[in-house]
């Protein structure tokens, strides 16, 4: 890593529903944060949640966590 290279943080949504995602979208949105997965038991929010942050969508957290 160079000395002005910043590691990113890597971080998931568990519970994406209700308006709450748009909560996390400024602090997701710096530099040194990447998205690796949200998780929502409502699978109808996976084609929004998806094509909106590019990551990939569990409606099982847990497997998430696991396989992540």
């Amino acid at each position: 890593m160079q000395p002005n290279e910043q590691k990113r943080l890597r971080h998931v949504v568990i519970g994406a529903g209700a308006g709450i995602f748009k909560l996390h979208q400024d602090g997701l949105a710096l530099p040194t944060a990447e998205l690796v997965g949200v998780a929502d038991v409502n699978p109808a929010a996976r084609e929004r949640l998806e094509a909106e942050t590019g990551a990939p969508f569990y409606t099982d957290h847990k497997r998430m966590l696991a396989e992540l």
